[in-house]
């Protein structure tokens, strides 16, 4: 145990030569061994070149086969128009294809405040809080629009409702 430096990180004690050397420091060496120091400091770094380099790659590989690549997304879209709107649904919601249905078989297929009918002319809006994102239900263009032109307050509704039933 006499020439032994012990890890800050994992424990161990080790010979000073499994350590970096550093001046500033009592003992001469920082107080990590090199592998917790470089699962520590390096790795993340390295991460994130690693990342800044997919992306390059993916930009470059992207601007060359452009054509391609949106081909194949035309035919995959043409397979199943809706397969973009429930990425996006997931993406920004979290709301798999599985959820929205039985959303729209809950509301009966049709908006949760008017109550008109989903159709090819009236379609379905995932309505969300803003401030938290949580789907609270579909609701017709109009309705969705309503509420955030509303800002989504309930005193401004019931103002509102109020105003409608004195005129």
């Amino acid at each position: 145990m006499e020439n032994l430096l012990r890890c800050s990180k994992c424990g161990q004690y080790k010979n000073p030569s499994e350590f970096i050397k550093d001046k500033n420091t009592t003992r001469g060496y920082v107080y990590m061994c090199k592998p917790c120091w470089n699962e520590y400091y390096e790795e993340p770094k390295r991460k994130d070149k690693r990342r800044a380099y997919q992306r390059e790659r993916n930009k470059k590989l992207y601007s060359k086969n452009r054509d391609e690549i949106l081909k194949k997304a035309r035919e995959k879209n043409k397979q199943d128009p809706e397969a973009q709107m429930f990425r996006m649904y997931k993406y920004k919601y979290g709301l798999t294809r599985e959820d929205y249905i039985k959303l729209m078989e809950n509301q009966g297929g049709s908006c949760a405040i008017c109550g008109n009918k989903f159709s090819e002319s009236i379609k379905a809006h995932v309505d969300h809080c803003h401030t938290t994102d949580v789907v609270r239900g579909l609701l017709c263009g109009a309705c969705n629009r309503g509420i955030g032109l509303l800002k989504e307050d309930p005193k401004i509704f019931q103002s509102a409702a109020d105003y409608l039933y004195l005129h």
